[in-house]
């Protein structure tokens, strides 16, 4: 790759979009660029796929379906996929991903040609990366995403369930609101989209700061040790608070990933890391669908997310999935309070937090649902019975300002 330079290929952001099927790389330079699974699988840099020699590649097919089930750091120069076909021999040092990103449609002509030389009907999905996607296709690929467990979807079946009508879909609280669950999501979304920008400063003020108090506590019972390639995931990481700090914990030869299901607060969040001089990957991630190989990490932080999402044993099951034999969940949320506090709590979260959310972030309606999501969320034993449900042992939790907060820890045997 003539021009290239170390820097110039180095990603300041991988997002993995599991819906719409791509791997979006970000650069420092501003440039973004969205490469799909099947090109990334199709140009596969292992000898299986490229041989060991020119004129001994192997033709891939049939890759159009594939997924990313899994995401491994190598050192600081590389990333190895693991897809839903089983391949997981691929090492994609930063050259080789730039060079697949910026030379897509280049690679997408080669390859077709390939196959109908081959006589193999390409079913082509790709397009000139200048022109928008159809409403179909955009349709199409947000159907396309990973199961809990590395599975792809049967995007025929999710077709054919849609055309059911929703009048036998399941049911879930939005707040104090009954929703079906595929809408809470996209609520969910709206209001975090929404506070993005303001997330820090309106912390701040609704807590008194006290928030950075409990992220603190939570960093140490997370207990990163520096030196020994400590594994974190930190689910809806939003701004980035936990990440930061276990990245300057787990030092060069830990793995830190930033990840949030919303879009906007990654963004926020990574943008800040980078400020901060904190280099670590970020991935767009649902908590219910981890796109990791099981008992990978050393230790899975949810830092006032859990509450957020639809189905809560669903995320907790995920968590304790990649989660090595011996490391730990940690989620830290909101609470029950003790019951002298629950008057004057309550005027607090509905009143104040409204009047607050209308005045600094001009979206009052957010943080009426904050307040009642939390209400709606597990009490302190109630949540630690779903995670021993969900496989970890001793679980005990930490109740902090009378109850507001809790911080719950189990640990993987």
């Amino acid at each position: 790759m003539s021009g290239l330079t170390s820097t110039t290929a180095i990603p300041t952001g991988v997002v993995l979009h599991s819906k719409s099927c791509v791997l979006e790389l970000q650069y420092a330079d501003g440039g973004s660029y969205r490469v799909p699974f099947e090109l990334l699988r199709v140009y596969s840099p292992s000898a299986e796929v490229q041989g060991h020699g020119p004129g001994q590649e192997t033709l891939q097919t049939s890759k159009r379906e594939v997924a990313i089930v899994g995401i491994e750091r190598v050192g600081h120069y590389a990333l190895q996929l693991t897809f839903s076909d089983g391949h997981n021999a691929g090492i994609y040092s930063w050259d080789i991903l730039y060079d697949l990103a910026t030379r897509q449609d280049d690679l997408w002509r080669e390859y077709f040609g390939k196959l109908e030389a081959a006589g193999v009907n390409p079913m082509r999905r790709w397009r000139p990366s200048h022109q928008a996607a159809t409403a179909t296709e955009i349709d199409e690929n947000q159907r396309c995403g990973i199961t809990p467990h590395g599975r792809r979807d049967d995007c025929a079946a999710n077709r054919t369930n849609n055309r059911r009508g929703n009048s036998a879909m399941s049911k879930t609280h939005f707040g104090y609101e009954t929703v079906d669950e595929q809408d809470k999501a996209k609520k969910v979304a709206g209001v975090f989209h929404s506070v993005a920008s303001n997330y820090d400063l309106m912390n701040d003020l609704m807590s008194g700061g006290l928030h950075r108090i409990w992220k603190h506590f939570t960093i140490g019972q997370a207990k990163v040790r520096p030196g020994s390639g400590y594994k974190v995931l930190d689910l809806a990481g939003g701004t980035g608070d936990l990440a930061m700090a276990f990245a300057k914990q787990a030092g060069e030869s830990g793995e830190v990933w930033h990840t949030d299901i919303n879009e906007s607060m990654l963004r926020v969040g990574r943008d800040r890391l980078i400020d901060k001089g904190v280099m670590t990957p970020a991935l767009l991630c649902d908590a219910e669908k981890i796109p990791f190989l099981e008992n990978y990490f050393n230790a899975v932080t949810v830092a006032f997310g859990l509450r957020n999402m639809t189905h809560k044993d669903r995320a907790l099951t995920e968590m304790v999935r990649v989660v090595k034999p011996g490391g730990k969940l940690l989620v830290l949320e909101f609470s029950k309070v003790w019951e002298p506090l629950k008057k004057p709590y309550d005027i607090y979260s509905f009143k104040i937090l409204p009047w607050l959310g209308e005045k600094v972030a001009k979206d009052a309606d957010s943080y009426r649902y904050l307040a009642e999501s939390i209400r709606m969320h597990p009490d302190q034993e109630t949540l630690k019975s779903m995670m021993e449900q969900a496989g970890l042992d001793r679980v005990k939790y930490y109740t902090l300002s009378g109850g507001v907060v809790a911080l719950h820890v189990g640990t993987k045997f």
